[in-house]
């Protein structure tokens, strides 16, 4: 049984943890180190919050205080009073999402989720563990785009929208497990406090749509254990969720469980306290009440079964791969193609050396540590609610039963997987299992705690811990200064792989690049090429950022370590040609140029710079022969046009020129050069 001194001492410590990451951290604790990126103040609010929470006298006065404030409220009624009080949550839980939004997409894949949205719409693009995920937010984008012209927004839109979606099922969930409103209360408290709800507030990633599906997964899974729906129902939702990510695969065990409870509760008596004998009792006192597919189902508890009654659950489980491959052909995803272009490097390994790809073995302390941390990081709730209760006997083993398996197996997945681009990265889609085990600690703990005022202490222990982790961890990623800060701290002292350190360092890069601070991103580059030295396209990268700190030196350095990695790379022979232009020496240039050219056809802005080459040596013909073809293979160009135009002046030709410069002002009239061509136009009527 559960002690509340027991459990207050595990609050305590976890509030402890958070203060002393603040301050102290000799190992890189990421899941509890959140304060330490916060300012002075929010320390000491967390520290005055925690304080008050573990403080018996305090505590109640909180607790009294919250009932009054939310007496008014009823979310389990059927009544206005009740549709208004869901309304209200929704509206305030919309609110919190949109104002708590991440600041920035350093976490998971964001900034590389904007760039490839709007590729994606005009082509194929990549489908990679989420077919199904990316053709939503393809799709979306396609209808949306052109009216908030943001491929941030789609993703942003569809974080919202997923929140809401959770929301919303939150409060059927609560009150299928709950047998009182208090226990509903304290399992929604559950449900609204993990730390993975960063994924609702703006959160730029394919995988906010995966925890309320999910939900609605475990939804349904308990109402087929009370026989309140069909079997198939919970099977065509894991159907719909294995498009959505691969990972949740790991969920099959949980719906043949579901399946043998079903078969078992015809085959032989079952514990007279099951839900399923909850159900069939309902049943026979409730005929007037029950859904057809109940009343079909309700037999006597000992009736030996028939063999349909074996078959049906059978033919139930074969709905989830039947619609897994229905799917695939809807989005045009091609399992043979994704299954042959698969690494073997998505497992860590046992006991042999890691790779590149590898930061650790399976069972190294490193690995031990992180995931800890990803866990305390998402799961704070049910974390002190397994430090909290002893072993006993439950009321409700088969709900517990089928939470569990849909948690260890997803647990056992995340365990022995590789966290390949870091776990700063994958802790969005590694934070899945929090879901179903916190549902399965909230059911451990209320099924341990009899007692009504001990059951509402150390609910609102554990759920207020947990929502002080969670604020912190959100509020931090609101505020762009500690959220990059956070990143940094990470990339710098992290268990991260070779290939994730320097993978981090190149969008950190990137996302200083893209914000105009030039020295940051040089010196991110810089360490990315520590990283992974032996990355041509990196090498590329850094030379680019030092030609355009004007230091010509060190970028020829670094294109020249490219080409001599991989003399095939285009874009280090191009930015080479750039260079020498620079200098000046534009026979050298031209050299490099059509290189790149011959290495791949259609890289178009090689095609204007050899143009601007023969240009500036007063080849006008040879130039205009090169823009023609640019503007041919991307018939948009403005620039093409533009330098078409200037050589067009140069050889006199002013009809042609001006056909060239309205071209370019078709194209984009806020061109750079836009002015002059008016002028010049003008000059020339």
């Amino acid at each position: 049984m559960v002690e509340l001194s027991r459990l207050t001492v595990a609050v305590g410590c976890l509030l402890v943890l958070h203060l002393l990451l603040a301050y102290w951290s000799p190992f890189c604790v990421w899941g509890g180190d959140l304060l330490a990126f916060c300012p002075e103040w929010t320390r000491g609010l967390f520290l005055v919050a925690g304080g008050l929470l573990l403080i018996p006298h305090s505590r109640q006065r909180m607790l009294n205080g919250m009932a009054r404030i939310f007496a008014p409220l009823d979310l389990w009624g059927a009544s206005w009073k009740s549709s208004l009080s869901r309304v209200l949550l929704l509206l305030v839980g919309t609110a919190a999402f949109i104002g708590m939004r991440s600041a920035i997409h350093l976490l998971g894949d964001g900034y590389l989720c904007l760039r490839e949205l709007p590729e994606s719409v005009s082509r194929s693009g990549r489908t990679g563990n989420e077919p199904l995920a990316l053709w939503m937010l393809k799709t979306l984008h396609r209808w949306g785009g052109p009216v908030w012209h943001s491929a941030e927004f789609t993703h942003r839109l569809y974080s919202y929208a997923s929140g809401i979606f959770y929301l919303l099922l939150s409060l059927p969930v609560a009150r299928t497990l709950g047998r009182d409103r208090q226990e509903k209360a304290i399992i929604l408290c559950f449900l609204l406090t993990p730390g993975y709800l960063q994924v609702f507030c703006g959160y730029v990633e394919n995988y906010p749509l995966l925890f309320p599906m999910m939900l609605l997964y475990l939804l349904a899974g308990l109402r087929a254990l009370r026989g309140r729906l069909p079997l198939w129902a919970p099977a065509c939702l894991l159907g719909v969720l294995i498009p959505l990510h691969f990972m949740t695969v790991t969920l099959v065990p949980s719906l043949c469980l579901l399946a043998l409870f079903h078969i078992r509760a015809h085959r032989e008596p079952v514990q007279q306290d099951s839900p399923l004998v909850e159900a069939q009792k309902s049943r026979r006192a409730r005929p007037g009440k029950v859904s057809k597919h109940e009343v079909k189902d309700a037999k006597p508890l000992n009736q030996p079964p028939r063999g349909a009654e074996i078959l049906r659950p059978l033919v139930a489980l074969s709905l989830a791969p039947a619609l897994v491959l229905i799917l695939f052909w809807a989005v045009d995803f091609n399992p043979f193609i994704y299954a042959r272009n698969l690494r073997g490097t998505h497992f860590l390994p046992l006991l042999a050396q890691p790779n590149f790809l590898q930061q650790y073995r399976l069972f190294a302390p490193a690995h031990l540590l992180d995931f800890f941390n990803e866990h305390l990081l998402v799961a704070p709730s049910a974390l002190l609610a397994l430090c909290a209760f002893r072993r006993g006997k439950s009321p409700r083993r088969l709900d517990r039963a089928f939470l569990l398996s849909a948690a260890l197996f997803p647990l056992l997945f995340t365990f022995v997987a590789n966290p390949e681009i870091g776990a700063f990265r994958d802790w969005d889609v590694l934070s899945l299992p929090a879901l179903p085990l916190t549902l399965w600690a909230a059911l451990a703990l209320l099924d341990q705690v009899q007692e009504k005022t001990q059951r509402l202490h150390a609910g609102f222990l554990i759920c207020g811990a947990a929502a002080l982790h969670t604020l912190v961890w959100i509020g931090l990623n609101a505020n762009p200064a500690s959220s990059e800060a956070r990143y940094v701290r990470i990339l710098e002292r992290g268990g991260l792989s070779s290939h994730a350190r320097s993978y981090g360092w190149e969008e950190l890069g990137a996302y200083y690049r893209d914000r105009h601070q030039p020295e940051q991103a040089l010196k991110a580059y810089e360490q990315m090429v520590e990283a992974s030295p032996e990355n041509p396209r990196q090498w590329n990268l850094t030379g680019v950022q030092y030609a355009k700190l004007g230091h010509s030196k060190e970028a020829l350095q670094a294109f020249q370590r490219a080409l001599q990695i991989n003399p095939n790379l285009a874009d280090a022979h191009s930015n080479m040609g750039n260079l020498y232009s620079d200098w000046g020496q534009y026979q050298t240039a031209i050299g490099h140029f059509q290189k790149a050219i011959a290495l791949r056809p259609g890289m178009v802005e090689a095609y204007v710079n050899v143009g601007n080459a023969y240009y500036s040596l007063g080849q006008y013909d040879t130039a205009i022969g090169h823009y023609q073809k640019a503007v041919t293979l991307r018939p948009n160009f403005a620039e093409a046009y533009h330098s078409m135009g200037n050589a067009y002046y140069r050889l006199g030709q002013i009809d042609r020129m001006k056909d060239c410069f309205r071209k370019v002002l078709e194209i984009d009239p806020n061109f750079p050069q836009a002015s002059t061509i008016r002028k010049r136009l003008q000059a020339n009527p």
